[in-house]
């Protein structure tokens, strides 16, 4: 057993042949003594070395490289993809609104000449009825011009007839 101080269970022991009773760590044995985070080894008679504590062994081994993470692979390409269908749907609502603006200037162009045509028509119509209608009163005086001539023909025709026949004639139109 231990003669005089006695360590902590925490502390390693110090001295010539002194020995810790903690379990969890290598008691330091003759001279010199265990640094507080176990990373230097004992020296002196006898001593053990001690396991390497976690931090020596990160520092000393070298780190395995990691293949670049497939979550970072998947974002990328997703994020790509829906910028993609960003610019699709940006192309998509600009040449909507271009078709748009040909449509209402299509329209606006269709009811221009539509107003036009209308208005031809409609001059057309009115000039040809106004000619149609000339005709119509040339027509009507013709008839009527023919129809006095005939009826002075007929009238005529009559007095001839009845010069002939010695006596009073009638002749009726119907």
């Amino acid at each position: 057993m231990n003669r005089g101080f006695q360590p902590l269970n925490d502390q390693p022991a110090t001295g010539f042949g002194n020995a810790q009773q903690n379990t969890m760590q290598q008691p330091a044995m003759g001279f010199g003594a265990q640094t507080t985070n176990g990373a230097a080894a004992p020296t002196g008679f006898g001593a053990k070395p001690q396991a390497p504590s976690f931090n020596t062994l990160a520092a000393t081994q070298p780190q395995a490289t990691k293949p670049a993470s497939t979550k970072s692979k998947y974002d990328n390409e997703f994020m790509k993809f829906v910028n993609e269908q960003i610019k699709q749907l940006e192309a998509s609502i600009q040449q909507s609104q271009s078709t748009k603006t040909y449509v209402v200037k299509c329209r606006n162009s269709c009811e221009q000449e539509l107003e036009i045509a209308r208005n031809l028509v409609q001059s057309t119509c009115t000039s040809q009825l106004e000619q149609n209608q000339i005709e119509l009163n040339k027509l009507k005086l013709r008839m009527k011009y023919y129809a006095k001539q005939e009826y002075k023909d007929l009238k005529g025709l009559e007095m001839k007839v009845a010069r002939l026949a010695g006596g009073k004639f009638e002749v009726r139109v119907e």
